[in-house]
């Protein structure tokens, strides 16, 4: 009897989704290994993953109020007004996060490294990160590239010194 409990907790361990549907949370996992070169179980995964699921998920939110700004401005709503703010709210939340995953897709392949992130210098540990958000499909011209390399950079020393 003991031996069917284990084996039916066993079952209950999931892999982290970070919040994202599995294949974009794949997705994500893949491109901190095949782009980074980080080892799952290391703090340093931890820390990318969250990090560009965290971006996904600033991404995600930004195409629903643009969708639902959208739909508003479509309804007559006058830019700039307080009644196209009141619709976009309004209608934000009315949609919630039912379509998420309909939103964004992330599907081309991680760019591939061959060596580890701790054997790399800064200077293409540097260039690792950016190809990371990148590969979320972020402009490296935008404000939203820069903050994910940041939050990559940042989240990566947390894990590294996390009594700091």
């Amino acid at each position: 009897m003991p031996a069917l409990a284990l084996g039916g907790c066993a079952n209950l361990v999931r892999e982290n989704t970070y919040g994202l549907t599995p294949t974009d949370a794949a997705f994500v996992q893949q491109t901190c290994t095949q782009t980074m070169g980080l080892r799952k179980g290391l703090g340093e995964y931890d820390a990318c993953a969250q990090s560009l699921s965290d971006t996904v998920h600033r991404r995600i939110e930004e195409q629903r109020l643009d969708e639902s700004h959208r739909a508003c401005e479509r309804q007559g709503y006058a830019p700039g007004s307080a009644q196209l703010a009141q619709c976009v709210v309004l209608a934000e939340k009315a949609e919630g996060n039912a379509h998420d995953a309909a939103i964004l897709s992330l599907t081309s392949a991680p760019t591939t490294t061959r060596i580890s992130f701790f054997s790399m210098d800064r200077h293409v540990q540097d260039q690792h990160e950016k190809l990371a958000c990148a590969q979320l499909g972020l402009d490296p011209i935008t404000s939203d590239f820069s903050d994910c390399v940041i939050g990559i950079k940042q989240a990566i020393f947390t894990a590294q010194n996390p009594l700091l």
